[in-house]
């Protein structure tokens, strides 16, 4: 389990270093699903965890039904909040999210929780709690 976990993480960072990147209008839309009611710094903190994650696999806000009946400035803010997940360090390194309305879910025992931001938190893959 440890080696097909690090040979993935090996390969989303070697992807991410050679300059294979997150659709921009996709992560928008993972921010306004994910994040919508959180205000700037909660989106920011989801952006920031999405490029951690470096890919999209998994985050069920990108298909939201909501997504495209947020109204204009929800996108406005959703953009900037993408924009300035690249320069931000809320999450402290984490790559995984849940509601606070929801119990400790049970894919993060072996996870760090890193943050907690508006209604989430953050946990970090590979880490010790």
């Amino acid at each position: 389990m440890k080696l097909t976990f690090t040979i993935l993480f090996l390969f989303l960072t070697l992807a991410n270093a050679y300059g294979y990147e997150i659709d921009r209008a996709l992560a928008i839309k993972a921010i306004i699903g994910e994040a919508e009611n959180q205000g700037l710094v909660g989106m920011t903190a989801v952006g920031e965890a999405i490029r951690n994650r470096g890919h999209l696999k998994g985050v069920y806000g990108v298909k939201s039904k909501r997504v495209n009946k947020a109204p204009k400035w929800v996108y406005k803010q959703a953009e900037k909040a993408w924009d300035d997940s690249a320069n931000t360090n809320l999450v402290k390194g984490a790559d995984h999210w849940e509601s606070t309305d929801f119990k400790q879910p049970s894919w993060s025992i072996n996870m760090k929780e890193t943050a907690k931001i508006g209604k989430h938190r953050f946990y970090r893959s590979g880490g010790s709690k």
